[in-house]
């Protein structure tokens, strides 16, 4: 039986454990000797073991792989290893953790441009971490055919004007940061690449600190297509993919305040990649300006937008038939999500339950507000999840900023609403964006997603008392 990527990662997690090595280590890891297992007893201790939580979960190593590998292979951690227990045999479809094949949207593409200066071939073994994707079974990198990108198609619907700016060659025509006229929703899909070498919960974009000044296909996450569609079409195509899919289901994701449309859907795609996700993948973009100094603009936006997204999440669950819908705010996000799903509960448009997962990562929502609001979210969806993190500077500064208490950087528990602290994972610089760039949260977010596992039974969880109630907390 074939395992998906994260499902590998998730039996060698705990196979590591087995052997007391801590998470913290296992993050801060690139091989297997900085963890102390390139030798030894405890090396044979952890393969058992890992042999052990594969055959529980039904799945058998590849003969080769029994005994572990060859020795003196030096392996580069976690990444070959998962390869090498989730590519069986590489003449099937990779499958996901319920055996069902990985989409046909994740397939390499053929990208017409050229590197920057500077970037790197994709069959140069410089050693640059590969995808997991791309790995050979015992260490080697497999050669590409003349791909440059992994092709990730995803829905959108926004209430942002189309932009006015020519866009540069090579660049796909986008929407602005300005209102439509009157609320009018767009709706289509976009075609985003996926570097070959991309890491999970990375979102691969041009730095200036690394003299990058341009795209690259080969090194980054592009919006490569953007294609419009009448709302009929829209819904009709939405409804295709999900019939299309084995788990029939889609999810919603709402960006937060300095989010630009191809922003939104370059990480929408990373979203629906990294979590292997088999649906339909959707974002909804609000009128966002894209830049720090425009938090007023922001805010004023993102409550013009409350209506528009309730309309758009009726017309998706009532002209599309799909019965698993999860929804995925972030930061700012979650005030149009919340309000809007309190709407649809008012009008009774939705009967109770109809949205399966909400998930709010580092909510940008005054305390008192949400805790007013939180029945309404508790019955749109059947299970609603709140990630938060006392580290969060971003929301610390819109607390100081509004003088007021923010939900996603303080613990709230509230009846329904599974809490999670998840601070000890995120060790960005603002603490703000590990909804996508964490690891652990992804894990996370892919076990709550494909199997509705509770808090208390998903891997790296510890169960915490408050006076309010039990909450949890990722493993430091």
């Amino acid at each position: 039986m074939h395992i998906s990527w994260w499902a590998a990662w998730l039996a060698i997690a705990k196979a590591l454990a087995g052997v007391g090595i801590p998470e913290s280590r296992i993050q801060n890891s690139d091989t297997f000797s900085t963890l102390g297992l390139d030798t030894g007893e405890k090396w044979s201790e952890f393969w058992l073991l890992l042999r052990r939580v594969l055959s529980e979960d039904g799945c058998d190593l590849p003969e080769e792989a029994i005994n572990g590998p060859p020795k003196g292979t030096v392996f580069k951690f976690p990444d070959q290893i998962v390869a090498l227990i989730s590519s069986v045999d590489r003449e099937y479809p990779e499958k996901d953790a319920t055996g069902a094949a990985r989409s046909s949207l994740h397939e390499p593409i053929k990208i017409e441009s050229k590197p920057t200066a500077g970037a790197q071939e994709p069959d140069r073994k410089d050693g640059a971490e590969p995808s997991p994707r791309s790995l050979d079974r015992w260490g080697g990198v497999s050669q590409p055919q003349q791909e440059s990108g992994i092709g990730v198609q995803v829905f959108y619907a926004t209430d942002r004007a189309h932009s006015n700016r020519k866009p540069r060659r090579g660049e796909a025509q986008t929407f602005g940061s300005n209102r439509s006229a009157q609320g009018k929703l767009s709706f289509g899909t976009c075609l985003v690449t996926m570097p070959l070498r991309h890491r999970t919960g990375m979102l691969e974009r041009p730095s200036i600190f690394r003299l990058e000044l341009h795209e690259d296909s080969h090194r980054h996450v592009i919006l490569k297509e953007v294609n419009e569609a009448d709302q009929q079409s829209f819904f009709g195509s939405v409804a295709q993919r999900v019939a299309e899919s084995s788990s029939e289901q889609a999810f919603v994701f709402i960006h937060g305040y300095n989010v630009t449309f191809a922003e939104a859907a370059c990480r929408t795609a990373q979203l629906a990649y990294d979590l292997n996700f088999d649906g339909a993948p959707i974002f909804y973009s609000w009128p966002s300006h894209g830049t720090i100094v425009a938090y007023p603009w922001d805010e004023a936006n993102v409550e013009w937008t409350i209506p528009h997204l309730q309309a758009f999440l009726d017309g998706l669950v009532t002209l599309t038939g799909t019965h698993v819908v999860h929804v995925i705010a972030h930061s700012m996000g979650n005030r149009a999500l919340v309000q809007a799903l309190r709407g649809l509960v008012l009008e009774r448009r939705v009967e109770p339950g109809r949205f399966h997962h909400a998930i709010l990562a580092a909510p940008d929502i005054d305390a008192e507000v949400f805790c007013a609001l939180a029945d309404s979210m508790t019955k749109a969806a059947s299970r609603v999840t709140l990630y938060f993190s006392p580290n969060d500077k971003a929301l610390q500064a819109s607390k100081i900023f509004h003088g007021q208490v923010r939900v996603g950087e303080s613990l709230f528990v509230l009846p329904g609403v599974d809490t999670i602290d998840a601070s000890a994972v995120d060790t960005s610089l603002l603490g703000h964006s590990y909804v996508a760039a964490s690891r652990s949260v992804l894990s996370d977010i892919f076990q709550l997603v494909s199997s509705n596992t509770e808090p208390s039974k998903r891997f790296a969880m510890r169960t915490l008392q408050s006076p309010r109630g039990t909450y949890y907390a990722f493993q430091p």
